[in-house]
């Protein structure tokens, strides 16, 4: 007799299949999970068996976590951080609300704001300088081609200065109304010398920019749908750096590093050595803000001490405070800019949004 040539699955159903696939299973205990009853198998008793008795709690099963997942979850940050199996088109789940977390469109909208308040300030002061030129001040045009200041001329500026301003913090036809406010600054600076400022020239500056940012896609009268580039918020961020990295390299000298200047300035007759003090800090403060806001790790502690330093100007120094308000509507607003940094406590990935910028290491 020749051996068999196939394996035992080969030989075919033994004698017990049929009276297994004729015979009902036998009914099952009311305590197994449904996801066991829906599966059928040889070891379906086993499975009874590991399963709970009725009323005893099942026991808590333990998981080892890697360290990366074992410090996101101590520093209260999602644990899927980049997209997952479950993630649809690519994009990763938005397990929080997008009001939860400051966007890079509502960033630059609350620099719109700032750059808008303070375009009304900037109106009012020109206003101020030049009707005083007009009404017989010794004028100092820049050039020789600059139209005489007349009180007329200076309404006229100032009206349609005012009007683009509210514009711009409105959120209504935001790009026109940015290129409008920033032309009338650079004819205010070009009408005559003493109407120079360095806020002035900043806030210009940054119009130019936020004509191009997007910043009319939220918090806004007129939105716009339009996804903005990334490169207006990237020099808006830049231009912030620069002035606080040139404003501390122009105080790196003898006199101001005496304390001398902030005597004269601050509404209160202080120490010579504690204005000297107040000196060297606010060099090295400017110094580190204008380095350590592209730092992910210092990034907070530069936003805080850029808000008490302006503050700081504001109430410590007697003269020119509205300009100095303006100053610092100007600066303070675009530190949202840097505050989109996708680190898990401002905006996390799975919230940003499509506009988001990330940068700092």
């Amino acid at each position: 007799m020749a051996a068999p040539v196939g394996g035992p699955r080969d030989r075919g159903p033994g004698p017990g299949a049929a009276r297994r696939a004729v015979l009902p299973r036998p009914p099952q205990s009311r305590w197994v999970p449904d996801v066991l009853r829906a599966r059928d198998g040889p070891d379906d008793g086993a499975r009874r068996r590991r399963s709970p008795a009725p009323g005893r709690p099942r026991p808590v099963r333990r998981h080892r976590a890697s360290g990366a997942v074992l410090a996101r979850r101590a520093a209260g940050l999602p644990l899927q951080a980049r997209p997952g199996r479950r993630d649809r088109g690519g994009q990763p789940e938005r397990r929080h609300a997008e009001g939860d977390v400051l966007t890079a469109d509502r960033a630059t909208a609350l620099a719109r704001i700032g750059l808008g308040l303070a375009g009304l300030l900037n109106a009012a002061e020109g206003w101020t300088l030049l009707t005083r030129i007009a009404d017989g001040r010794l004028a100092l045009p820049v050039t020789d081609a600059a139209p005489p200041v007349q009180t007329w001329s200076v309404a006229v500026l100032t009206g349609a200065a005012m009007l683009a301003a509210l514009a711009v913090v409105l959120g209504w036809r935001t790009r026109a109304a940015a290129l409008v406010l920033a032309g009338t600054d650079v004819l205010v600076l070009l009408w005559d010398q003493q109407t120079y400022s360095s806020h002035r020239l900043l806030s210009t500056i940054l119009l130019v920019l936020l004509a191009f940012a997007g910043s009319d896609r939220t918090w806004a009268v007129r939105r716009s749908e339009a996804e903005p580039p990334p490169w207006p918020r990237l020099l808006m961020m830049s231009q912030l750096s620069v002035c606080y990295l040139f404003a501390a390299l122009s105080k790196l000298n003898t006199t101001f590093l005496t304390g001398a200047p902030l005597h004269a300035w601050l509404r209160w007759d202080l120490p010579v050595l504690l204005t000297f003090a107040m000196a060297i800090g606010a060099v090295l403060t400017e110094l580190f803000i204008a380095v350590a806001l592209w730092s992910r790790r210092f990034r907070p502690l530069a936003v805080a001490l850029g808000v008490l330093l302006h503050v700081s100007i504001v109430v410590g120094l007697a003269d020119q405070t509205w300009p100095l308000v303006a100053f610092a509507l100007t600066c303070v607003p675009l530190y949202g800019l840097f505050l989109t940094e996708a680190s898990g406590r401002y905006a996390p990935r799975h919230a940003a949004s499509p506009g988001m910028i990330r940068t700092g290491a």
